[in-house]
């Protein structure tokens, strides 16, 4: 800690001391944010896409296919050498990954920093345990076998929360924080290089920072679903185009990460559109008094008015009443000629 008497001399060593400390972490070729510490994504091998945190595959069980790491559940799994950065999770962190476990009966590792961050999977039920200087908190849900599911873990130094498909299933109040490691970051193995994942793996990240909602949606697009106007199919494990909204209908839900866009109908009466993908239907001109359609509305097309018989559109677009014609009275008129 500094004392409050500082100097104005002492402002540059102060701030090139913070910059050390937060550029340490940093690759100085990556443009990711601070925060963002590493990212395997695990397509072919176990190279880390943002820092400088290369791991290996470890054992016969372990190798590639799909764009994924393949583990058998027997003598496989792949390891991230322990560094200082690394254990910079212990404060706050968000840890992230795809998982498609085949639905083993044991209890199987799936992330492990030391025995302080565990990530486990048994049958249905996957689980996290953070373990601080104050205490544990263990938390868990239920996902699908045989299936892609997208898993994140955040902590703040309050609470661990627990987030499947980008919805928050679980939160636990803990404090303090994880005890200082030079343990490996285990992917399919327990601390001890045991407890063998029987499944896949693929776009593992971790942060150090505990990520808000809308942040982890983001990262739901997997690494083979990274285009524009796309989404990420959870059940059929693929990338789709964005639906879209043709004329006479409106967005009436967004596109997500894991989500088509939904369309729903404009009426034709009180709204209409025009052009695909509008955010709402267009408000229909409504005809002034003394007016009519002369070209009706339609979900796809606006309508026409035009003032009505024995009506005239004055300056202001009213529809006033055309004056009858001037006629003389009875007794100036003339006679009829003989």
């Amino acid at each position: 800690m500094y004392s409050m008497g500082l100097e104005t001399s002492d402002l540059p060593m102060l701030f090139d001391e913070f910059r050390r400390e937060q550029f340490k972490c940093a690759d100085p070729g990556s443009t990711a944010p601070l925060w963002d510490l590493a990212r395997w994504r695990l397509a072919s091998d176990v190279t880390d896409t943002v820092g400088k945190y290369t791991g290996q595959l470890v054992g016969s069980g372990a190798s590639f296919a799909d764009k994924s790491l393949v583990l058998s559940g027997n003598d496989g799994f792949a390891r991230i050498p322990a560094s200082e950065c690394l254990d910079a999770l212990r404060h706050a962190f968000t840890v992230a990954l795809w998982l498609k476990p085949r639905g083993a009966a044991s209890l199987q590792a799936v992330f492990s920093q030391g025995n302080q961050l565990v990530v486990t999977m048994q049958a249905t039920e996957v689980a996290v345990r953070v373990a601080t200087t104050q205490g544990a908190v263990r938390l868990a849900g239920v996902i699908k076998p045989q299936a892609w599911t997208h898993l994140a873990v955040t902590y703040d130094g309050e609470h661990v929360m627990l987030w499947i498909n980008g919805v928050r299933q679980a939160s636990g109040e803990l404090t303090g924080v994880l005890a200082a490691t030079e343990a490996p970051i285990n992917l399919g193995a327990d601390a001890d290089g045991q407890a063998w994942f029987a499944g896949a793996l693929r776009d593992v990240a971790v942060f150090r920072s505990a990520l808000d909602a809308e942040a982890i949606s983001e990262l739901l697009r997997p690494p083979t679903c990274e285009q524009t106007n796309t989404f990420y199919d959870i059940e059929s494990d693929s990338c789709k185009s964005v639906t879209p909204c043709p004329a006479g209908t409106y967005v009436a839900e967004a596109s997500t990460p894991t989500k088509d866009q939904s369309c729903a109908q404009c009426d034709g009466v009180t709204g209409y559109s025009d052009v695909p993908n509008l955010p709402a239907c267009k408000a229909i001109t409504k005809c002034v008094a003394n007016a009519a359609y002369t070209v009706a509305p339609t979900p796809t097309s606006d309508g026409s008015c035009a003032c009505q018989a024995g009506f005239y559109q004055a300056a202001d677009a009213s529809c006033q009443p055309v004056s009858p014609p001037c006629t003389l009275p009875a007794f100036q008129q003339a006679a009829p000629s003989t």
